[in-house]
């Protein structure tokens, strides 16, 4: 177990092991050894409401209040200037993540719609309201992995393709994280970790106990982060 010794509101593993924390307008970068390598604030920006590591040499960065979206490199130095993300999309972003071909996927909830932009700042994708499938729940992440989108509505999964066609629904009461793996989707539902044997929607489950309770929870192959209300702690689930 390493114990990392900082408040937080939510965690994050990369691919390489490497772990990060948001703390108000402050992102946190440890090594797998629990050691603090960097970190990024611009308080002009406000609150850091989420971030997305899956490409290690850009980190996303979002500021839901303030409408930006800022790429920042492995040492966690800006790349650029932030995106606008009103003037990109004409409406208010709640939920964005990275996209594996460069730019970003971004939903906004007065449009209904889901969004993929470029590094350049256009609309690749812009998909039909998906009110139909999201209905009056709210959307709250959006995850690409292995060619698809997913939208993490709390109570399902809705899962698109690259160009925003539907394809299906997981069933999963009270989704808080998701994380995936070559062969299997884990998801987190506060306090129990569920994972799921594909094809998914058969809810072939194995439970994995956590070691204690959480504020938030990180999961990377066998690793595990666990946040509490004044530090993380990170456990091995081999």
């Amino acid at each position: 177990m390493v114990e990392i010794n900082q408040k937080a509101q939510q965690v994050v593993f990369d691919a390489l092991g490497n772990l990060y924390l948001i703390n108000d307008v402050e992102l946190f970068k440890y090594n797998a050894s629990g050691l603090l390598v960097n970190r990024f604030s611009w308080s002009l920006n406000g609150t850091i409401h989420s971030v997305d590591v899956a490409n290690v040499m850009q980190v996303l960065v979002f500021y839901k209040e303030a409408g930006l979206v800022s790429f920042l490199d492995r040492e966690l130095v800006q790349l650029s200037d932030p995106f606008e993300t009103y003037a990109v999309f004409g409406s208010e972003i709640s939920r964005v993540c990275a996209s594996s071909s460069g730019g970003f996927w971004a939903y906004s909830p007065e449009q209904q719609k889901l969004f993929r932009v470029n590094d350049q700042r256009k609309i690749l994708v812009e998909t039909q309201p998906l009110n139909q499938w999201i209905g009056k729940n709210n959307v709250n992440a959006i995850y690409e992995n292995n060619q698809k989108v997913y939208l993490n509505c709390q109570n399902k999964l809705l899962v698109f393709d690259l160009f925003g066609a539907y394809l299906s629904t997981i069933h999963r009461e009270n989704i808080q994280r998701v994380f995936f793996s070559e062969k299997h989707l884990i998801i987190y539902d506060g306090s129990r970790l569920y994972q799921m044997q594909a094809p998914f929607l058969q809810q072939q489950d194995q439970l994995i106990t956590l070691p204690t309770t959480s504020i938030d929870l990180a999961w990377k192959k066998n690793n595990i982060a666990i946040l509490t209300e004044d530090k993380v702690l990170i456990y091995n689930n081999k």
